[in-house]
Formats: structure tokens, C-alpha cells, sequence
């Protein structure tokens, strides 16, 4: 069996899982009544398939595999929205897109909500926040002067709106300055730079309980990375996924549309393109995966050094991953498990022992379960639940509910630890898409005509109905004509 179907079987390399009390003396700190500090690593666009603890073996990830190892990992986490805006906001919010307001790109999230972070704050936390936020809306992105409230980010003194240079420079001005241009070194390169930031609060305020959010806004194209990293991955070594090259089986729209998409600059289709660039994108964007996993382990580093590791929760995450090519697409917004299923792993030992969990979870979910570990009572009003009880280990059979506007195919989808049932806009009555991830874990076959699933068809055709019901979702106006 080769990784991805490891990966899409919820599967994963046997861990080497500490006990629980083997980590040092400040494991008492909690039995003092003293708050754990929270640090919260976010990638842009890193799909689990590259990591080597969800069972990629192209890049080697050591920093954030021995995270997972110490660890628990979530091989079933998804994305409410595999697209960066909307999922930020089910992350920040514990709500669903349309819900927190900011249901695709470019829009900004309500004001008048709370956020895990303004909850933390309000419980005696010094919270910081660097990188890409990406909740602001338009039209003043980028830039550093954000227009809304800082939703519970005391220090966004390194946070920014919108964008992906390659390039920061502080000129001694008010704000530093972005470039296109791909910086040579470490010390403008944005992961760089960005570590540095969170390396700075994090020692400004090791004496008192803090929460720092490390937005890293890598992977995400332009596919280019700062050197060495530009030539760790010869391009002549990429593989190119079968499901790139192969003609579909699937009717579905969503296996034909670069097939059918026409670049009107070049007059090329989407898929002619995809397969132009795809070894170069792939060898750049493993280069800024390994980028970001040695920034990690200098950032991992330096908590220990300082006597921090043990007693900060660290979780590490992303918005959304990277089809890079599989069903000749690239980047997001589609309910596959490339793009719509993130890393989500969480080390903490003074409550968590480590290991594996299959329980199917989303960006809603961490709001509610950030403050069960940090123990602090939750206030706000959320469509999320606490994981606490499965990341110890208890097994819940729970249905994650996707949906995408943000894309020429406005999709809604119910996934549960084996299938996956989408309904499209613009799919015809009695048309859908259903995905049984273990008899097909590159997702190429329909099962949903197929008698022996109607069970199942029933049972998730039910939950999304309840979910559009209870949540007000406006997905239902063209979903129940389709049920």
C-alpha cells in the first residue's frame, strides 16, 4: 500500500508515543494553578500528504514529525472551507462560513464576535499574532494597517493583511516593506522573518502566560522559495500524480473542469498547463515545506531552551491544503482530500499522552478545544465542539460538513471517517458525488448510484439537511431540490 492510501485510510507510521510525566519539572505548573502558554503554528496551502507523520516520505519533515510523535495526531481534520478567508474564520471563530460573515475571499469576518484569542485575553493572556491574516476584506490588502478590531490580538505588531512576497524589509519607516522578489537570505525571507518575530514575543513575555499564533504564509504560491531550498528537490525528480495524466472515469464536473478551462492569454487549457509546471511548482513548493520545518525546529529550539516546551500547548495546522496536480487541478476550494484535509496535531503533555486519532474534525472545532486544555471557561457561542476527550483517545463518529462557495462549482459536502457525499450547484437532480475512501483512496470512482451505498447516501443526505436547517446555510435554497 503505498503512503497516500495509508494517508486516505486514516492510517499512519507506528508513532514512538512518550508517557504521559516524562517531560521535566514544569509539568508541576499546572498543579500550581498556573496557566500553560499556547503557541499555534499555521501554514497557508500545506497539505497533510507532504508531512512525513500523515506518511509522505518526498520532503522529510523532522521538526513537525517529532510534534506528531510527542503528540497526537488527527488524520481526519478538514477544512469548513478549503479556501484561505473563510477557513481562517472557522479556525478563529468556531463558526461556520456563513455564519462568521466571511464566506470566501476577500471579505472581512464580523466584528462582533468573539474569538478563541479574545477569550484567551479576557482570562489574564498576553496574546500576539504574526504573519498573513487574510480577515480583513478589501480594498486595504496588502498592507500592515489593518481596518478592523483586533479580535483579541494584543500584539499584531507583525501581523498583515493580504499577500505572498517572497520578500520584508524593515527600511526604519512605520511598516516594513514587502517585495515580489525572492530575498537570498534568511533574515527578509517571510517564514524567516516571520519565526524571528514569534522567537522575540515569545521571550519578551516567557514569564507570564502567553498565546502566540505563528501564521506562516507559505506553501501558498508563487511557487518560489528563498535558496538553499530552491534546489533541494530536483525537478527531475518530482513524481506526477497518476490522477493528473489518466482520463477520468467520473462524469463529474469536478474532474473535467481544467480539462475544459481555456487560458485566454495563452490559449491553453488549465490541465495543458498544470502538466507544463507541475515538477517545477512541486519541487518548489517541498522547498518551502522543508523551509517551514526547519523554522519550526529552530522555533521548537528555542522553547526549550528557555524551559517553555513542556508547559505550552503547541498546535500545529493549516487553512487548507494543495491538490498539486491529483485530478488535474492545482491549489484548492474542492472538497478532495488534498485540498480539503490539514496536518492537526497538538502536543501537550501535561493532559495529553499522544498518539493517533481517526475521529473526523474541522476548523470549528479548535476554538472550544484550545480553551478546554488551557482550562478556560468558554463564553462565546460556537458551532464547534471541544476535541479534549479525542485527543485522550475516546472514539466519537462524528460528520464534518464542508461547503465552498468561493468557486465556479458551489459544492456542500458531509464527510465521515470512511465517505465523503458532495452535492453541487450545478449538479442535475438525482447527481452527486460519493467517495468511499477505502475501497478508492485516490477518490477517481462515484459511488452514489450504486444500490449497496444507498444506506449511506441516506444517512449523510440527512445530516447535510439538518445542518443547512440548524445553521441557516443558504447552500439549502438549491440543495433540497436535489435530496
Amino acid at each position: 500500500m503505498d503512503n497516500k492510501s495509508i494517508l486516505a485510510l486514516g492510517m499512519l507510521p507506528v508513532l514512538t508515543i512518550p508517557q504521559a510525566g516524562a517531560y521535566g519539572a514544569d509539568r508541576k505548573n499546572a498543579e500550581n494553578g498556573e496557566k500553560p502558554n499556547i503557541l499555534i503554528i499555521y501554514c497557508d496551502q500545506l497539505a497533510a500528504w507532504t508531512l512525513g507523520c500523515y506518511g509522505g516520505n518526498e520532503i522529510g519533515t523532522p521538526n513537525i514529525d517529532r510534534l506528531a510523535e510527542e503528540g497526537v495526531v488527527m488524520t481526519n481534520f478538514y477544512a469548513n472551507t478549503p479556501v484561505s478567508t473563510p477557513s481562517r474564520g472557522c479556525f478563529m471563530s468556531g463558526l461556520y462560513p456563513t455564519e462568521h460573515g466571511a464566506f470566501k475571499n476577500a471579505m472581512q469576518i464580523r466584528q462582533d464576535i468573539p474569538t478563541f484569542a479574545s477569550e484567551l485575553r479576557d482570562a489574564g493572556y498576553v496574546t500576539g499574532y504574526a504573519g498573513k491574516w487574510h480577515l480583513d476584506g478589501s480594498p486595504k490588502r496588502p498592507g500592515w494597517d489593518l481596518r478592523g478590531k483586533d479580535m483579541g490580538w494584543t500584539d499584531r505588531s507583525a501581523m498583515y493583511s493580504f499577500g505572498h512576497y517572497k520578500t520584508i524589509t524593515d527600511t526604519g519607516g512605520e511598516y516594513p516593506v514587502f517585495s515580489s522578489a525572492v530575498s537570498p537570505d534568511p533574515e527578509h525571507y517571510p517564514t524567516d522573518w516571520f519565526t524571528d518575530k514569534a522567537v522575540e514575543f515569545i521571550g519578551k513575555h516567557k514569564n507570564e502566560p502567553f498565546c502566540y499564533m505563528l501564521s506562516i504564509p507559505d506553501p501558498h504560491p508563487a511557487y518560489l522559495v528563498r535558496s538553499p531550498y530552491d534546489e533541494m528537490f530536483p525537478e527531475d525528480e518530482m513524481k506526477i500524480p497518476q490522477t493528473l495524466v489518466e482520463e477520468p472515469e467520473n462524469d463529474n464536473y469536478l474532474y473535467h473542469e481544467s480539462r475544459l478551462k481555456t487560458d485566454k492569454k495563452s490559449g491553453k487549457t488549465e490541465y495543458q498547463m498544470i502538466l507544463e509546471n507541475i515538477r517545477q511548482d512541486k519541487s518548489r513548493y517541498f522547498g518551502m515545506i522543508k523551509c517551514i520545518d526547519d523554522n519550526i525546529g529552530r522555533l521548537l529550539d528555542f522553547l526549550r531552551k528557555e524551559d517553555l516546551y513542556d508547559n505550552t500547548i503547541i498546535v500545529f495546522s493549516a487553512d487548507h491544503g494543495d491538490m498539486m496536480g491529483e485530478h488535474a487541478r492545482m491549489a484548492k476550494a474542492v472538497p478532495f482530500e488534498s485540498a480539503a484535509r490539514v496536518p492537526f496535531i497538538v502536543r501537550y503533555p501535561e493532559l495529553l499522552e499522544g498518539g493517533v486519532s481517526d475521529n473526523v474534525a474541522s476548523a470549528i472545532d479548535f476554538y472550544p478545544t484550545v480553551l478546554s486544555l488551557a482550562g478556560v471557561e468558554q463564553k462565546g457561542v460556537v458551532s464547534g465542539r471541544d476535541l479534549t476527550e479525542e485527543l485522550k483517545g475516546k472514539k466519537k463518529d462524528e460528520v464534518a460538513i464542508l461547503r465552498c462557495y468561493a468557486s465556479s462549482y458551489p459544492w456542500i459536502c458531509a464527510v465521515d471517517s470512511r465517505y465523503k457525499l458532495v452535492y453541487g450547484e450545478k449538479d442535475k437532480p438525482g447527481e452527486a458525488l460519493l467517495l468511499d475512501r477505502y475501497r478508492d483512496p485516490e477518490e477517481s470512482l462515484n459511488f452514489f448510484h450504486d444500490p449497496e451505498y444507498r444506506p449511506v447516501v441516506e444517512r449523510l443526505s440527512k445530516e447535510l439537511k439538518e445542518y443547512c436547517l440548524k445553521h441557516g446555510d443558504p447552500h439549502w435554497e438549491w440543495l433540497k431540490s436535489k435530496l
